[in-house]
């Protein structure tokens, strides 16, 4: 495998193979919910790991380069970009499922829908009580990870740069590695998100970078992605998830997971052009919405396609997907897109009208 140099990795913005990785991710989510059980062997929670891994690398290295080109990280323009990014969608397809369940027909989960009402509209997702739209728990523990690590590893740690690498893994491993032994699990996927930030510092240090390279660029081509494959596959065929056995297969596959990501931004070739390839860039791209939505769609065509043999349960998984896209297709045009074009003038014009005083201020004094 050819794998680009440092020089090439710092002047990246976009990644079009992580969206292949989204795009992978969103579909084993929709697997697992269509039927858990009949498609237990691509252990489909899975998923969701997956999904914080990418997101910690991707928005740390993209805070990094930030950092490199200006010296220092904005918070607010960070905060500014993730909300207008994150918020106006969720709250769009919150309001669809209080539509929903005025329907005299779902009534009874209308009663948990209260119930929960308040963690959504708070951010506490994950701890809400068990009711519909529950698949945002991931949502919470995102948003909270990243109202407090910019601020951590930005500023508390802005002079202290040599320090983050060390905090960050200690951090990522303490939970991964406590979890399984019943302890610190309510952190377990705030450490997964660390451990995709560390990745990205790791990547962003030119020294560790060329070990990473030299590495995939021999034997690892082939090593990372046949653990990764292998992991999940121990994962599909181990029975107990309760057992301590199970946590640490577990981290096995949330390491193997990282190491994959760099594969997939290091790496150039053909494997690599499939996941950056139109098409599966497009689902990954709306693999948010298709996320938030999937769930609305599954309980639509669960009612006209009912599944009561194998093959009405791959058409329902088909016609799920098809129908969580098209929906995720029409938000990102209505409501995702425009809102994140938005929250970029919105950051351009307070970043310019920042610059403007801090270029008078000293003229005025």
């Amino acid at each position: 495998m050819r794998t680009i140099d440092s020089i090439a990795f710092q002047k990246e913005r976009y990644f079009p193979t992580l969206d292949g990785l989204r795009a992978i991710s969103i579909l084993l989510v929709i697997t697992w919910h269509v039927d858990e059980h009949r498609w237990w062997y691509l252990s489909g929670y899975t998923g969701v790991m997956i999904f914080f891994v990418l997101s910690g690398f991707l928005i740390h290295t993209l805070l990094l380069r930030e950092e490199d080109r200006s010296g220092t990280v904005s918070l607010k323009a960070f905060y500014l970009r993730r909300s207008f990014r994150i918020l106006p969608l969720y709250f769009t397809v919150l309001a669809m499922y209080v539509g929903m369940l005025r329907l005299p027909m779902l009534a009874k989960q209308a009663v948990a829908f209260r119930a929960a009402l308040p963690y959504y509209l708070t951010g506490f997702n994950d701890i809400a009580p068990m009711a519909p739209f529950n698949q945002s728990w991931s949502l919470g523990v995102e948003e909270k990870f990243y109202l407090v690590w910019p601020l951590l590893g930005f500023v508390v740690l802005a002079a202290r740069r040599a320090w983050r690498i060390p905090i960050m893994a200690l951090l990522a491993a303490i939970p991964l590695f406590m979890g399984p032994l019943g302890h610190l699990g309510v952190l377990v996927p705030y450490a997964i998100i660390m451990l995709g930030c560390t990745l990205g510092a790791c990547l962003d240090n030119e020294a560790i970078y060329e070990k990473f390279r030299r590495f995939l660029g021999g034997i690892g081509f082939i090593l990372v992605p046949v653990v990764f494959l292998l992991f999940h596959a121990l994962l599909g065929l181990h029975p107990d998830r309760s057992r301590p056995l199970f946590g640490y297969l577990l981290i096995g596959y949330t390491l193997s997971t990282a190491l994959v990501q760099a594969w997939c931004v290091m790496g150039r070739s053909p494997v690599h052009r499939v996941l950056g390839s139109k098409w599966v860039r497009y689902i990954g791209q709306r693999s948010y919405g298709i996320y938030l939505v999937h769930l609305i769609c599954l309980s639509v065509t669960q009612r006209l396609l009912p599944p009561v043999s194998p093959i009405k349960t791959r058409l329902l998984l088909l016609a799920t997907t098809v129908l969580a896209l098209a929906v995720a297709e029409v938000l990102y045009r209505l409501v995702e897109h425009p809102c994140i074009a938005l929250g970029r003038r919105v950051q351009e014009r307070w970043l310019h009208s920042r610059r403007t005083q801090e270029i008078a201020s000293p003229a005025l004094k």
